[in-house]
């Protein structure tokens, strides 16, 4: 990792455990190494930099391309390993860098719900991390981040940030019979979505 990656990570996490009560669970299920697919939910600009601290691993992104125009904060998140976006198409550039990531064993950090949740609900995902999942052959670990919106208003609160970790799923061995057809990237990406909901009600 780089010194700012590593820098940046620790102030997160020493912040979220000192002022939110940041706990994490099921790290046992996230690989050491080699290539892999993060998929969580998204409340909060806050969500990427909450994951990346409670990660042992570095971790590449994905980031909308409109945050790339400032030159320096572009600068910084390609520092960070971010690959931009297009959100409103099929965009095979950054799809192809993503691959690229996950061929050369990098863990990528994606939000199936393709924007982030304004009401706390979960979103019908996008069918990009299956597209991924797919052509990768990469595991899918879902991650339930609980907290992140809204989060100033509770501080010093025990618990009031989490992040949950379930067990991987492969595109290449999740029921076939499901996958059959057209609509088998939404069928797998859906999955992925009611997998994460578990983990969520599974915190209450």
């Amino acid at each position: 990792m780089s010194v700012l990656y590593q820098a940046i990570g620790i102030t997160v996490r020493c912040t979220g455990r000192l002022f939110f009560g940041l706990t994490v669970e099921g790290l046992e299920h996230v690989p050491a190494q080699g290539k892999l697919l993060i998929a969580a939910n998204h409340q909060s600009y806050l969500d990427p930099l909450l994951m990346g601290s409670v990660l042992s691993r570095e971790i590449h992104y994905l980031a909308k391309v409109e945050l790339f125009r400032n030159p320096l904060f572009g600068a910084l998140l390609r520092h960070l390993h971010s690959i931009p976006i297009n959100r409103s198409g099929q965009d095979i550039e950054s799809l192809r860098q993503a691959i690229k990531a996950l061929e050369s064993g990098g863990a990528l950090l994606v939000f199936p719900e393709g924007t982030r949740s304004r009401t706390g609900q979960f979103l019908r995902p996008t069918k990009g991390l299956a597209l991924l999942a797919k052509q990768s052959d990469a595991p899918v670990v879902p991650a339930y981040i609980y907290g992140t919106r809204g989060c100033w208003k509770r501080l010093f609160r025990p618990r009031s940030l989490k992040v949950v970790f379930g067990q991987p799923l492969r595109f290449s061995t999740f029921n076939v019979e499901q996958l059959k057809g057209a609509d088998s990237y939404r069928t797998f990406s859906d999955k992925i979505m009611q997998t994460i909901a578990a983990l969520k009600a599974a915190q209450t």
